[in-house]
């Protein structure tokens, strides 16, 4: 009994400064709001991670064969995904250039989806991507806000002019891949 009423004193001294530090330690202001944010962007990117081999609808022998040909879409995002680059990632930075890019693969598959349309080519995978990107553009949007910093306005891509079917397969098979990165 005697160890109990010695060791009282302390151990509440210890509770209050475990109390302090936890209530004490740096958290990203609207953290939970931001983090749900999160959430719901993984679940947009893994959907067009599935939707993306259906943008063109080819085998992958046949993708293969395509990707072999001239790309020519300059203005389709590129997207770094080396360890280095993942190093060097800051989130303010980082959600700017996402959404930069979002908004470029959206102009990119709204593009596709109308060449497939005046192609006569199937554009439904086209279409459920650009509601997905649009989305995850919706959410890049809020958590910037939320962070407090300026949402960039994206820049107006060109587009070549499509005369064939084959070209808008070419197109495709290019957006599907970046988009897959």
């Amino acid at each position: 009994m005697k160890l109990i009423d010695d060791s009282a004193p302390n151990l509440l001294c210890l509770l209050l400064l475990a109390e302090l530090i936890v209530h004490s330690t740096c958290r990203p202001a609207g953290g939970a709001a931001l983090c749900t944010n999160l959430k719901s962007m993984l679940h947009q990117v893994d959907r067009l991670i599935g939707l993306s081999s259906k943008l063109h609808g080819l085998s992958d022998e046949e993708v293969l064969i395509i990707a072999r040909m001239e790309n020519s879409l300059d203005s389709l995002p590129h997207l770094q995904h080396s360890a280095e680059y993942f190093r060097s990632l800051q989130v303010n930075e980082s959600f700017s250039q996402l959404y930069l890019q979002t908004e470029s693969f959206r102009q990119h598959v709204d593009w596709l989806k109308r060449a497939q349309d005046n192609c006569s080519l199937p554009s439904q995978a086209a279409r459920s991507s650009s509601a997905h990107l649009l989305q995850l553009s919706k959410l890049l949007d809020a958590s910037l806000q939320q962070m407090d910093q300026a949402v960039p306005q994206a820049p107006l891509p060109s587009f070549p002019v499509v005369s064939s079917s084959f070209e808008v397969l070419q197109f495709s098979v290019e957006i599907s891949d970046q988009l897959t990165v």
